[in-house]
């Protein structure tokens, strides 16, 4: 895996902020549509699931990168 490819994967769990704004306002705006709070909650209960699973496959590859490019980090950081 190359930085760039980790530097994606990385954009992409930050998309879990926009997936709150859209909560955010489905929050503001239910009291006018009728939603539960069992369903604002369910979706709140679902991003946190989501996003904890993007978080470890995240950092698997973070891993997976460090793995195959040791000999690099080794060099850039000798005294570590």
């Amino acid at each position: 895996m190359k930085v760039h490819q980790l530097e994606d994967k990385i954009m992409k769990v930050w998309g879990t902020a926009d997936d709150l704004d859209v909560v955010a306002d489905w929050i503001s705006e239910s009291t006018k549509e009728g939603f539960s709070v069992d369903e604002l909650l369910n979706m709140i209960i679902g991003i946190r699931v989501l996003h904890e699973h993007k978080s470890k496959m995240l950092f698997r590859e973070f891993e997976k990168l460090l793995a195959s490019n040791t000999d690099a980090i080794a060099a850039e950081y000798p005294d570590h």
